[in-house]
């Protein structure tokens, strides 16, 4: 399952990345984000990063979401195609949009 999701550094060493889940588990997920990554700073192997996974939600249901604390473990390029694999430390459930307070 494809998941919408945003990716983020809780010490602003990448800017803010949006796309969707390739593969997921519950100790990591690998990250593909959308087109036009040129002249952004993007996340490096080894940095903290937080990623909001948006889960589907049922008609008249508040939006809910998966954020996870994590860092970086794996980058892939190939071409136009990037992926970035992250390790999960601590997930949680909350409302969508989540606070983006400090790791």
């Amino acid at each position: 399952m494809q998941l919408r999701c945003e990716l983020w550094s809780p010490f602003q060493d990448f800017d803010t990345l949006h796309g969707v889940t390739v593969n997921m588990s519950r100790f990591g997920v690998v990250f593909a984000p959308d087109e036009g990554l040129e002249d952004r700073l993007l996340p490096q192997v080894g940095h903290a990063a937080r990623v909001v996974l948006h889960l589907p939600r049922p008609a008249q249901e508040m939006a809910r979401c998966v954020e996870c604390l994590g860092r970086v473990v794996r980058l892939d390029a190939q071409e136009s195609l990037r992926r970035i694999a992250l390790e999960f430390r601590r997930c949680q459930f909350t409302a969508y949009p989540p606070a983006r307070e400090s790791a």
